[in-house]
């Protein structure tokens, strides 16, 4: 889906170019003050399973699901207040429960602790509300855990979820994706090298093609109806349009959705762009 580039997105990318991104992650999960958040919701924080999770609650729920959110960092940062924000947004605006875990990261926690919580996380939700459809969302890093959950659940035969959402997804943490080259050039946030040193970080020990580790080498088939929000000036982008034809392939429903010149997440961003992907986003949550 194409979509003639904005002014605020061009001067968001020049603003993007001029940040450099760091291997070195915070520790500890994110600290900003939630009463911030909590216009019409509230947020909850638990302790399942050792794992911190923000359940988000919306003042008028209108939908008895739960989005399952993964958030995204390369999976060597915690998440941030950008990934609160935007969660609490879409629970008030679509009326559904948002569950967020603070999952631990590399290198301290390399693979496959992050995994492993989410699964800790996911049993928990579909023991807890057994009769509640769970949707399971991640952006970046967070969307190639959620897939790579997906596939870990079908395995140990738990109940699936009933819609896969992956924003901008990290599919393949090897970087080696050669057309990812001819992308580069564009993406002010991300880079090759960057990938790399994460993806390496993440993997630790395990082999890098490890489709825990990078889900895009997964078995698709029984998965349920996934989406993909991708922007071509994002360097994950041919790695999203590969896992598109394998996942048709193995006969899984797949929405494509494709934003012409936008870069990684950029739904997180107050831009034309950005309001419009939310907006798909969280009326698909209502359908």
């Amino acid at each position: 889906m194409a979509y003639k580039e904005s002014i605020q997105s061009k001067i968001l990318k020049k603003i993007c170019s001029m940040v450099s991104l760091e291997l070195t992650a915070p520790k500890g999960a994110w600290r900003g003050n939630k009463k911030l958040f909590e216009r019409g919701c509230t947020i909850e924080k638990r302790i399942v399973n050792d794992v911190v999770c923000y359940m988000i609650t919306p003042d008028d729920m209108k939908i008895e699901s739960i989005v399952y959110y993964l958030h995204g960092g390369g999976y060597v940062f915690h998440q941030t207040i950008n990934h609160i924000k935007f969660c609490t947004k879409m629970a008030r605006e679509s009326g559904i429960r948002v569950m967020i875990i603070d999952y631990s990261v590399a290198p301290e926690n390399p693979y496959p602790a992050a995994l492993d919580e989410s699964i800790k996380v996911y049993k928990y939700l579909s023991e807890e509300y057994e009769n509640t459809k769970i949707i399971l969302m991640g952006d970046s890093a967070g969307g190639g855990l959620a897939l790579a959950t997906s596939i870990k659940i079908k395995e140990m035969k738990l109940m699936m979820p009933s819609k896969i959402i992956l924003l901008s997804p990290f599919l393949d943490v090897s970087g080696e994706n050669s057309k990812m080259v001819d992308i580069e050039p564009d993406d002010p946030l991300l880079s090759i090298e960057f990938v790399k040193k994460c993806g390496r970080q993440y993997a630790g020990d395990y082999d890098l093609n490890d489709p825990y580790i990078s889900p895009i080498h997964g078995d698709f088939k029984g998965l349920p109806e996934l989406s993909v929000y991708i922007g071509t000036h994002d360097i994950l982008y041919p790695d999203c349009c590969i896992f598109e034809e394998l996942a048709k392939k193995q006969g899984v429903k797949m929405n494509f959705i494709e934003y012409d010149k936008m870069i990684h997440v950029w739904m997180f961003y107050d831009i034309p762009e950005g309001k419009q992907a939310q907006k798909e986003i969280f009326e698909e949550l209502k359908g």
